[in-house]
């Protein structure tokens, strides 16, 4: 098969979408073009489910120009490859984002002329704007700009050139806010992981769905739903709070039901996990994806070092039974928290269990993608009291 090229935009954090996306197998240093926020790439994926199916892309699409197209050549790729009638829908954005505001005059007026050609060969067109200088998800598919009606021409500067790409499809967030707030069970306390950050998690554990997935800390299920969403077929949540599995289990009856799942095994337990290997068979699991409880937001800094101590005791805890019911080569995606700007001094011991670190990116992309002074991958805003480190550890 011909391999096609794509693109992909990134979400508000690009180094989790890049991670993400390089160990789902899509992009990889020898298929891909980085930019600050995109990555152009050559892949046999569909590029229509990829922002469903990943929690980082908030859009896709094809690339359809290497280099700038005049606006008579965006007429005839219009015309030439799309079922317009009468009215056409056009949008433009460009990236870096951080570039798209200045180039928002260039792009409106290549939209103006573009409209002034197709205006005379009789369609009526309307030229989608935003304020923001580039069109967000709801914008675009708001305006119908995926349909067979309607176009975004997307305009990707890398370091040596510009290719323009025609966006295919857009993140779901729709369905992504039914599943966060539209759903039974939600508190503060086990329900804040947010569910394309537990996407990303999960996709980080790589493409291979054919095992079971494990999160140990389900609080009120976000990562499960997600998991049997992308395509797990076995999951499993336990956690030592009653109400938190009954939650969970709540949630996921409304899953199935709502979006029609079938052929799916899930499990809900209320244990702790430093019980788990007196339930589960050595080995049984192939993935753990999951976000122990990180401190109280309201932790005030005389409470964190005796909160880290407790956190630690917790999470090494939890990796010595992980330890015994992971296969090997199975792995555990786990938020840590950063207190207050501290780390929790977790690497060596997890090294003496048997387990090894997982770079979330190749060397070369850490010169545009940031990791943090450990090395892994980082969520949080500045000045945020808990920000959530994000860690990937192999079982030899």
């Amino acid at each position: 098969m011909v391999l096609s090229k794509f693109f992909a935009i990134f979400g508000s954090w690009p180094s989790l979408s890049a991670a993400e996306l390089y160990h789902l197998n899509i992009i990889n240093p020898t298929n891909s073009k980085l930019g600050q926020d995109f990555v152009i790439f050559e892949s046999q994926v569909d590029i229509a489910k990829l922002p469903s199916q990943s929690g980082g892309v908030v859009k896709s699409g094809q690339i359809i120009f290497d280099g700038t197209p005049t606006s008579s050549e965006l007429a005839s790729f219009l015309l030439d490859t799309m079922k317009i009638e009468n009215k056409i829908y056009l949008g433009f954005s460009s990236y870096p984002a951080k570039a798209s505001k200045q180039k928002k005059k260039n792009l409106f007026a290549i939209g103006i002329e573009l409209k002034r050609r197709l205006k005379e060969r009789g369609y009526k067109v309307r030229l989608v704007e935003s304020r923001d200088g580039n069109l967000s998800s709801v914008v675009v598919e708001k305006n119908k700009l995926t349909s067979q009606t309607g176009v975004e021409f997307v305009y990707l500067k890398t370091d040596k050139k510009i290719y323009v790409g025609k966006t295919v499809a857009v993140q779901p967030f729709d369905k992504l806010s039914q599943r966060d707030y539209g759903r039974p069970e939600r508190d503060d306390r086990s329900g804040m992981l947010p569910p394309k950050l537990a996407q990303i998690m999960i996709n980080l554990n790589g493409p291979d769905k054919t095992g079971i997935l494990l999160d140990p800390f389900c609080g009120s299920g976000t990562v499960l739903q997600e998991a049997l969403l992308i395509g797990w077929k076995k999951v499993v949540g336990t956690d030592k709070s009653d109400k938190a599995a009954a939650s969970t289990q709540n949630n996921i009856n409304w899953l199935i039901k709502k979006f029609g799942l079938h052929d799916i095994k899930v499990r809900i337990m209320a244990i702790d996990v430093r019980n788990l290997p007196d339930i589960f068979d050595q080995n049984y699991f192939s993935a753990v994806a999951t976000e122990p409880f990180l401190g109280s937001p309201h932790l005030t800094k005389p409470q964190a070092p005796s909160v880290k101590q407790q956190l630690f005791s917790l999470y090494l805890s939890a990796y010595k039974s992980l330890e015994k019911i992971i296969k090997p080569g199975g792995r555990i995606v786990m938020v840590w928290p950063v207190i207050f700007g501290s780390y929790l001094p977790l690497q060596n011991k997890i090294a003496e269990l048997g387990f090894r670190p997982v770079a979330p990116l190749p060397p070369e992309w850490e010169k545009i993608y940031h990791l943090n002074k450990r090395g892994n991958l980082e969520y949080g805003r500045i000045g945020q009291k808990i920000k959530r480190e994000i860690t990937i550890w192999q079982k030899k």
